[in-house]
């Protein structure tokens, strides 16, 4: 069995007082410029005199380039489906026919409808029927034809157990925020 490790709550409390002590410990104001002229990239950035913002040069829309005028853009945003090169594609509530319908509850299978039915009608079973398939809760749909079960099995095999999770230690954080793990 491999144990695998977490972070839980408690050892997240630990990791940003650590990280933030370490950042204390790092900083010196005077480090910190207070001036453009002390950046090591002022060149790049461009702004107004004001030193208010940055002036956007291009923008592109699917690739081509629009140039603002008076520090504006205007990109027309189709708001109708009747707006879009490929409208023809797109399907209208109208068109959606079909689909699960759901009609309620039966004790058993055998209380399904046997006429009258429709494609879609959906039917939850709530006793087990070995017989057609059916566990207990089941939702079944009538597919133009019979009764077909919405169930599959799934294989939970590959998914971790809780019992395989082991919280990481304050100790093992540690190693991570000095850059000793391994």
């Amino acid at each position: 069995m491999t144990v695998e490790k977490y972070l839980d709550y408690d050892g997240l409390l630990y990791y940003e007082s650590t990280v933030k002590d370490r950042l204390d410990d790092k900083a010196d104001n005077s480090d910190i410029p207070t001036a453009l002229s002390e950046l090591t990239n002022d060149d790049n950035y461009v702004q107004d005199a004001d030193y208010t913002h940055t002036d956007i040069v291009t923008v592109k829309v699917n690739g081509s380039a629009l140039t603002p005028a008076n520090k504006a853009v205007d990109i027309s945003v189709p708001t109708t489906v009747a707006e879009l090169s490929d409208e023809a594609d797109y399907a209208k509530k109208t068109d959606l026919v079909g689909g699960l319908k759901y009609k309620g509850s039966v004790q058993s299978y055998s209380q399904l409808p046997s006429s009258g039915q429709e494609t879609g009608d959906m039917w939850n079973v709530a006793t087990a029927d070995a017989t057609h398939g059916v566990a207990a809760g089941d939702n079944v749909v009538w597919n133009g034809s019979s009764w077909d079960v919405l169930r599959g099995d799934i294989d939970l095999s590959p998914y971790m157990l809780k019992a395989d999770l082991v919280a990481i230690t304050n100790s093992e954080i540690d190693d991570i925020v000095s850059g000793n793990n391994a």
